[in-house]
């Protein structure tokens, strides 16, 4: 996974973790990179996406409980790393 080796390496343009994995018919992206704080201080960006195979919007209540649930499994493969 993405290390305190890679940061050190010097000229590094881009480094980092992509996943892309399916769960309950969504199809979800993990994207994970090493960013230059300045001060030697090490920082990671992430990026997650869930992609819906939906044609149209939700209501509103289900809207807030699906990105309630993204999140939930964000937070869950945070952990898992």
């Amino acid at each position: 996974m993405v290390g305190s080796r890679i940061s050190e390496i010097e000229g590094v343009k881009s480094a980092g973790i992509n996943i892309l994995y399916e769960k309950n018919n969504i199809t979800y992206g993990l994207e994970i990179k090493p960013i230059n704080a300045g001060g030697g201080e090490k920082k990671f960006l992430a990026h997650f996406n869930a992609h819906f195979n939906k044609n149209e919007l939700p209501a509103r209540d289900e809207l807030v409980k699906d990105v309630t649930s993204q999140y939930d499994e964000f937070k869950n493969v945070i952990e898992k790393i």
